[in-house]
């Protein structure tokens, strides 16, 4: 199923605002906006935007809704597994973590790396997404597994550097 998006615009008075936030408030416990004469079903809601541009006659007011749905969750209905987009965008900021605590000079927290290293294999079991790059990034997770329990936090740095090339040419070649 695709993903539904609803969107309402409406003009109103600097005065209304306080109503219009009560309303969109209101409507996210209820499940039912009505700002129109047809209400909108927003009790599966995953993001509301509300936009208010002030013009010469008031305010202009836009509410965007998107909608659940089973193909937008982040796991794998058949599976449960992560899906492909939502994993790789989960490990950014552990990705992001380990690169400082390496530049740091020091050594990442057990867990953290643990819990990135398992994303890890998660990531290179997904067919087509660059299987020609996994064997070559497994043999790079292994290194800064082996580093990391060395206590070794230059060869740690490397270890996670020469992970970052084989994650770029894929990424490059597959993104």
């Amino acid at each position: 199923m695709a993903t539904k998006k609803t969107k309402i615009e409406f003009a109103a008075g600097p005065t209304e605002m306080r109503d219009i936030l009560a309303r969109l408030g209101k409507a996210l416990e209820t499940g039912a906006l009505d700002f129109t004469d047809t209400p909108v079903d927003v009790s599966d809601f995953s993001t509301v935007k509300l936009t208010i541009k002030r013009d010469e006659d008031g305010c202009r007011v836009a509410v965007r809704i998107k909608h659940d749905s089973p193909a937008e969750s982040g796991t794998d209905d058949s599976s449960g597994l992560p899906k492909y987009k939502s994993l790789k965008k989960s490990m950014k900021k552990p990705w992001k973590d380990l690169l400082e605590v390496a530049a740091a000079g020091q050594l990442p927290d057990p867990a953290l790396l643990r819990e990135f290293l398992d994303d890890c294999e998660l990531m290179i079991s997904f067919p087509d997404e660059g299987e020609e790059y996994y064997a070559a990034f497994k043999a790079t997770m292994q290194d800064v597994q082996a580093a990391a329990a060395s206590g070794d936090a230059e060869a740690f740095s490397q270890a996670l550097g020469r992970m970052d090339v084989v994650k770029k040419q894929c990424h490059d070649e597959y993104k």
